[in-house]
C-alpha cells in the first residue's frame, strides 16, 4: 500500500493538501544520460489516456526564463534572487521552465526543484515528491492590479509591450527584473522544505531511522504568471509527468499542497487529472462549537467521531500527516493530535504562517526603521461585540473589537 497523506479541513476551507497518484504513468525504462533534455517522446505508452498532451513539451534544465540581460546582452538564463536572507539562500534549488515552441502560442513556465539529500539516480522504489502550489504574492508578473510589468495582458510568448531586461533593479520604484523571477515562488516555504530535506541526511524513505519532520524525496515549485485559476495548473501537471519519465520518482507517492492561491491550483490539478485520489473530511459542526466554547469533552468527543469517521473512509491506508485546514482547528490541534493514531504530523497554520512572516520580516528591514506605536486597536466591519467574545477565546485574553469606519462611496 503506497504512503498516502490526508486533510481534515472546514467544509467551506481551501484544499490545502491532498494526494495525486499518477499511478498510471510509471517512469519510463529508455536510457538516458546526464543533462539529457525532458522531453514528450519518453512518454513510452501514448495508449495510457492521458489528458493533458504532452507533445512538443520540454523540460529545459539549468535555466529560468525571462528578458533579463547581462551587460553583453545575452541572457541571463537565471533567476532574480528574492529569498535570500542572512541566514539562507535557494541556491540549493535547480531551476527550469517548461517550454513548447509554437511561436506567437509559445509556453513558458519555470519551475525550481530540490533533489532529495544523498540523491541515488538509480534508486529502483522511487522517491516521493511534493509540489507546492504557491499563493498569489509568489506570481511571475500580476497578484491582481499589482503588476511587475505592464498588466495582466502581457504574456512572455508576445512580450507585449517589451519586457525590461535589466538584470538589477534600478531603484526602489523598479519591480521590471522581479518578472518571471522564478524565486519568489520560494518565498513561502522553500525555507522550510529545505531544511526538511536536509534533515533526512540521505536516508531513503523506507529508513525506520528517518526522522519525523524529514522529507527524503523531491520538492516542486512552480511558478505562475497571474494566478491558478488559468491553465498554468495544466502546464504544472506537464512539468510533473515529464520528472517522472527522467528521475526516480514513484508516482504513487506525489503530493501537492497549495498555499492561499494555491488551494484554487490544487482543485484546478484535481479537475485536469482524473487519475488524482483525494482524501479528505469534513468536520461539519466543528467551527460552530469551537466559537460557542463548547467544553473540553463535548469537542473531543465530536473530534474522535471525525478522525474515526475519516480512518474509516481511508479504506486502511496509512496515515502520514494531517493538515488542519481552518484557522479555527489549531485551537483544538491537541485533541486531534490525541485521537489520531501516534507518529502523524500535524501541519496546522499559526507555525506555518509565524515562519512566513519572521521571513517576510528578514526580507523587509526597512521596517525596523518605521515609527512604532505601542498601542494596539482591534477593528471590525462587522459586529463588533461577536467580535470581542470570539476574539478572546482565541488570544486566551481580552480583545476588544471598535466598528471601522468604512467610507460610504
Amino acid at each position: 500500500m503506497s504512503t498516502v497523506k490526508h486533510l481534515l479541513r472546514y467544509p467551506f476551507g481551501f484544499i490545502l493538501l491532498c494526494l495525486l497518484s499518477l499511478s498510471q504513468t510509471g517512469r519510463s525504462q529508455a536510457p538516458h544520460e546526464p543533462g539529457d533534455p525532458v522531453q514528450a517522446p519518453w512518454i513510452y505508452d501514448p495508449a495510457n489516456n492521458l489528458d493533458i498532451d504532452l507533445d512538443g513539451y520540454t523540460l529545459v534544465e539549468g535555466k529560468t526564463f525571462s528578458f533579463r540581460e547581462n551587460p553583453d546582452g545575452s541572457k541571463t538564463d537565471t533567476y532574480f534572487d528574492m529569498t535570500k536572507t542572512s541566514t539562507w539562500n535557494s541556491s540549493a534549488y535547480t531551476q527550469g521552465y517548461l517550454f513548447r515552441d509554437l511561436a506567437q502560442f509559445s509556453t513558458y513556465m519555470n519551475y525550481r526543484l530540490h533533489f532529495p539529500s544523498g540523491y541515488d539516480p538509480n534508486y529502483a522504489a522511487g522517491y516521493p515528491m511534493i509540489v507546492l502550489m504557491h499563493g498569489a504574492g509568489e506570481r511571475g508578473n500580476c497578484w491582481g492590479k499589482k503588476c511587475f510589468w505592464s498588466s495582466q495582458d502581457w504574456r512572455p510568448n508576445t512580450n507585449t509591450p517589451a519586457a525590461p531586461t535589466n538584470a538589477q533593479l534600478i531603484d526602489k520604484n523598479d519591480s521590471g527584473p522581479k518578472l518571471m523571477s522564478n524565486d519568489l515562488n520560494l518565498a513561502n516555504g522553500g525555507q522550510a522544505h529545505d531544511a526538511a530535506i536536509a534533515r533526512a541526511k540521505g536516508m531513503y524513505p523506507d529508513n525506520p531511522a528517518l526522522p519525523s519532520n524529514a522529507w527524503p524525496g523531491f520538492f516542486l515549485v512552480p511558478q505562475n504568471l497571474n494566478g491558478w485559476a488559468n491553465a498554468d495548473p495544466q502546464d504544472a501537471i506537464r512539468i510533473i509527468r515529464l520528472l517522472l519519465k527522467k528521475y526516480p520518482i514513484d508516482p504513487n507517492r506525489i503530493v501537492v499542497h497549495g498555499l492561499s492561491d494555491g488551494g484554487f491550483g490544487v482543485y484546478e490539478i484535481i479537475k485536469r487529472a482524473p487519475e488524482v485520489t483525494v482524501l479528505q473530511h469534513a468536520c461539519i459542526g466543528l467551527v460552530d462549537m469551537i466559537e460557542r466554547n463548547a467544553p473540553r469533552d463535548e469537542l473531543r468527543h465530536a473530534i474522535q467521531e471525525h478522525v474515526s469517521a475519516f480512518r474509516a473512509e481511508s479504506d486502511g491506508r496509512r496515515l502520514d500527516a494531517v493538515m488542519l485546514g481552518c484557522t479555527h482547528y489549531p485551537l483544538v490541534a491537541d485533541l486531534f493530535a490525541a485521537a489520531l493514531p501516534p507518529g502523524i504530523d500535524i501541519l496546522s497554520q499559526p507555525d506555518l504562517v509565524a515562519r512566513s512572516l519572521a521571513a517576510y520580516l528578514t526580507r523587509r528591514p526597512e521596517i525596523d526603521t518605521l515609527e512604532k506605536s505601542r498601542s494596539v486597536r482591534f477593528l471590525t466591519s462587522g459586529a463588533a461585540a461577536e467580535a470581542s467574545r470570539f476574539a478572546s477565546i482565541y488570544f486566551g485574553r481580552p480583545a476588544v473589537f471598535n466598528a471601522a469606519e468604512l467610507p460610504s462611496d
